[in-house]
């Protein structure tokens, strides 16, 4: 009987305050979280997850030797990944985070090259910086990789000791000079 109260309840609060997504804003349907599929089928996928030697583990290892690096998608200025990003830093729409993290996470947990990962460590941010905003947004992503992995995530193995300006106003050339 709680169950069918519950579900009732639910159910009505729909009808008066349906869920829309967080990109276009069409209503979503019952199994669709805060993104709609329609949305989540244009992110422009990078496949780097499947590729050795891709184009960023080529960036990562004129630095560093890194064994596997991946994106989940293209960014490009304007488009829904960069919409739905900023939604996620700065307007408290945490689970963005989550819901990219779960889709990127599927994607992870099928290739050969991260199917085996022990652990998730997302990149922190620095205390003050968490402070303002009120959470890490990379952290919400490791969540939902963590999820959809079925993988521990670990926050407290990296600390952010530097809080570094914010890059978002800078150009390539700018984002590269301390790196």
């Amino acid at each position: 009987m709680l169950g069918f109260l519950k579900k009732f309840f639910s159910d009505f609060f729909y009808l008066i305050y349906p869920e829309v997504c967080l990109n276009c804003g069409k209503h979503l349907s019952v199994s669709e979280e805060c993104i709609c599929l329609e949305c989540l089928y244009k992110l422009p996928l990078t496949n780097f997850h499947e590729e050795k030697n891709n184009y960023l583990e080529q960036i990562f290892n004129e630095k560093c030797k890194i064994e596997n690096v991946t994106s989940y998608v293209f960014f490009s200025k304007k488009s829904i990944i960069q919409k739905l990003i900023h939604k996620l830093k700065y307007n408290g729409k945490k689970e963005i985070g989550l819901i990219i993290g779960k889709q990127m996470g599927l994607y992870l947990f099928n290739s050969k090259n991260f199917f085996c990962i022990d652990l998730i460590i997302p990149i922190p941010l620095h205390k003050k910086r968490e402070k303002t905003r009120g959470y890490n947004q990379s952290e919400w992503i490791g969540k939902g990789i963590s999820k959809s992995m079925n993988k521990k995530m670990n926050i407290n193995s990296v600390v952010r000791s530097v809080n570094t300006e914010t890059q978002t106003k800078k150009n390539k050339e700018e984002r590269e000079l301390k790196n």
